[in-house]
């Protein structure tokens, strides 16, 4: 559409601008790791975990995160406001990959209760990091420019958390099919017998079940690592004195305007 009219529906000539663009990357970084890990933890509890959680249980197993973007979320933009973007990024991202490498080291039979400081620290990652870059994405455009940017950025992010999606569920079924075949080759061959004439189904679901939990240990520190890498990216952020250097070149641009457009001659500025 930008060869064929004047308004297209998603601009990307707006990703010439710095801080659209480098904010829509982070958020891209960061919405793949958190549907990634939305797509994890309930296929956890409801599937892997010993024994297996209802959809209720697994819920309130991951309000904690819920509560922790909450706070993030508010935290995020007081932190903006007083140290710009790169601070509170790079905070939020480094909670995001303690929270990720803790929970990458869950087992069958793990609680709710144990898993609480992680999954409330890796909420409030999300959330201190979500909100500052979201700000920034938009924060200097204006008029039909924020429209379009608006769209461009909501449009551009759910691409990601569907890629996330798909991808991660994708790896998590191979992950798992791949475990459950290793370990029952490993029980045949300790048996020296046939598996389904020695294990019971309870053995044969504590199997399943440590496959599960083995693959969702894999992507969780594959996601861990990930988060890593958005860590440095928070490093190419402005800082709160950078974007004030740009505020005030605005309000002398705007002044300049403004007085261009009521000057008459021989009428005092």
């Amino acid at each position: 559409e930008l060869f064929f009219t004047t308004h297209p529906l998603l601009d990307l000539r707006l990703f010439k601008d710095y801080n659209f663009r480098i904010s829509s990357i982070m958020v891209w970084c960061i919405f793949a790791l958190l549907f990634g890990d939305l797509i994890l933890l309930p296929v956890f509890f409801q599937q892997a975990h010993l024994p297996q959680l209802s959809a209720f249980e697994s819920g309130l197993n991951m309000m904690p995160q819920g509560i922790g973007m909450l706070v993030g979320f508010t935290l995020g933009g007081k932190l903006f406001n007083w140290w710009g973007a790169r601070l509170p990024v790079g905070i939020g991202m480094g909670f995001v990959c303690l929270g990720m490498w803790q929970l990458g080291r869950l087992t069958p039979t793990v609680d709710g209760l144990t898993l609480l400081p992680w999954t409330l620290i890796t909420g409030l990652g999300f959330g201190l990091a979500l909100l500052p870059v979201s700000t920034l994405a938009l924060q200097h455009l204006s008029g039909a420019a924020l429209a379009k940017g608006n769209s461009l950025y909501n449009a551009t992010r759910q691409i990601f958390a569907s890629l996330a999606t798909t991808i991660t569920t994708s790896l998590l079924v191979q992950f798992t099919a791949s475990n459950v075949s290793e370990l029952l080759t490993n029980a045949n061959n300790i048996s020296n017998s046939p598996l389904t004439n020695l294990v019971a189904s309870q053995e044969i679901l504590i199997i399943t079940a440590q496959a599960g939990v083995t693959a969702n240990n894999d992507l969780f520190s594959f996601m861990a690592i990930g988060s890593l890498f958005v860590l440095v990216l928070a490093f190419f952020l402005p800082s709160r004195r950078k974007l004030s250097k740009v505020e005030l070149m605005e309000e002398e641009v705007e002044g300049m305007v403004a007085v261009a457009t009521t000057y008459s001659p021989g009428k005092p500025v």
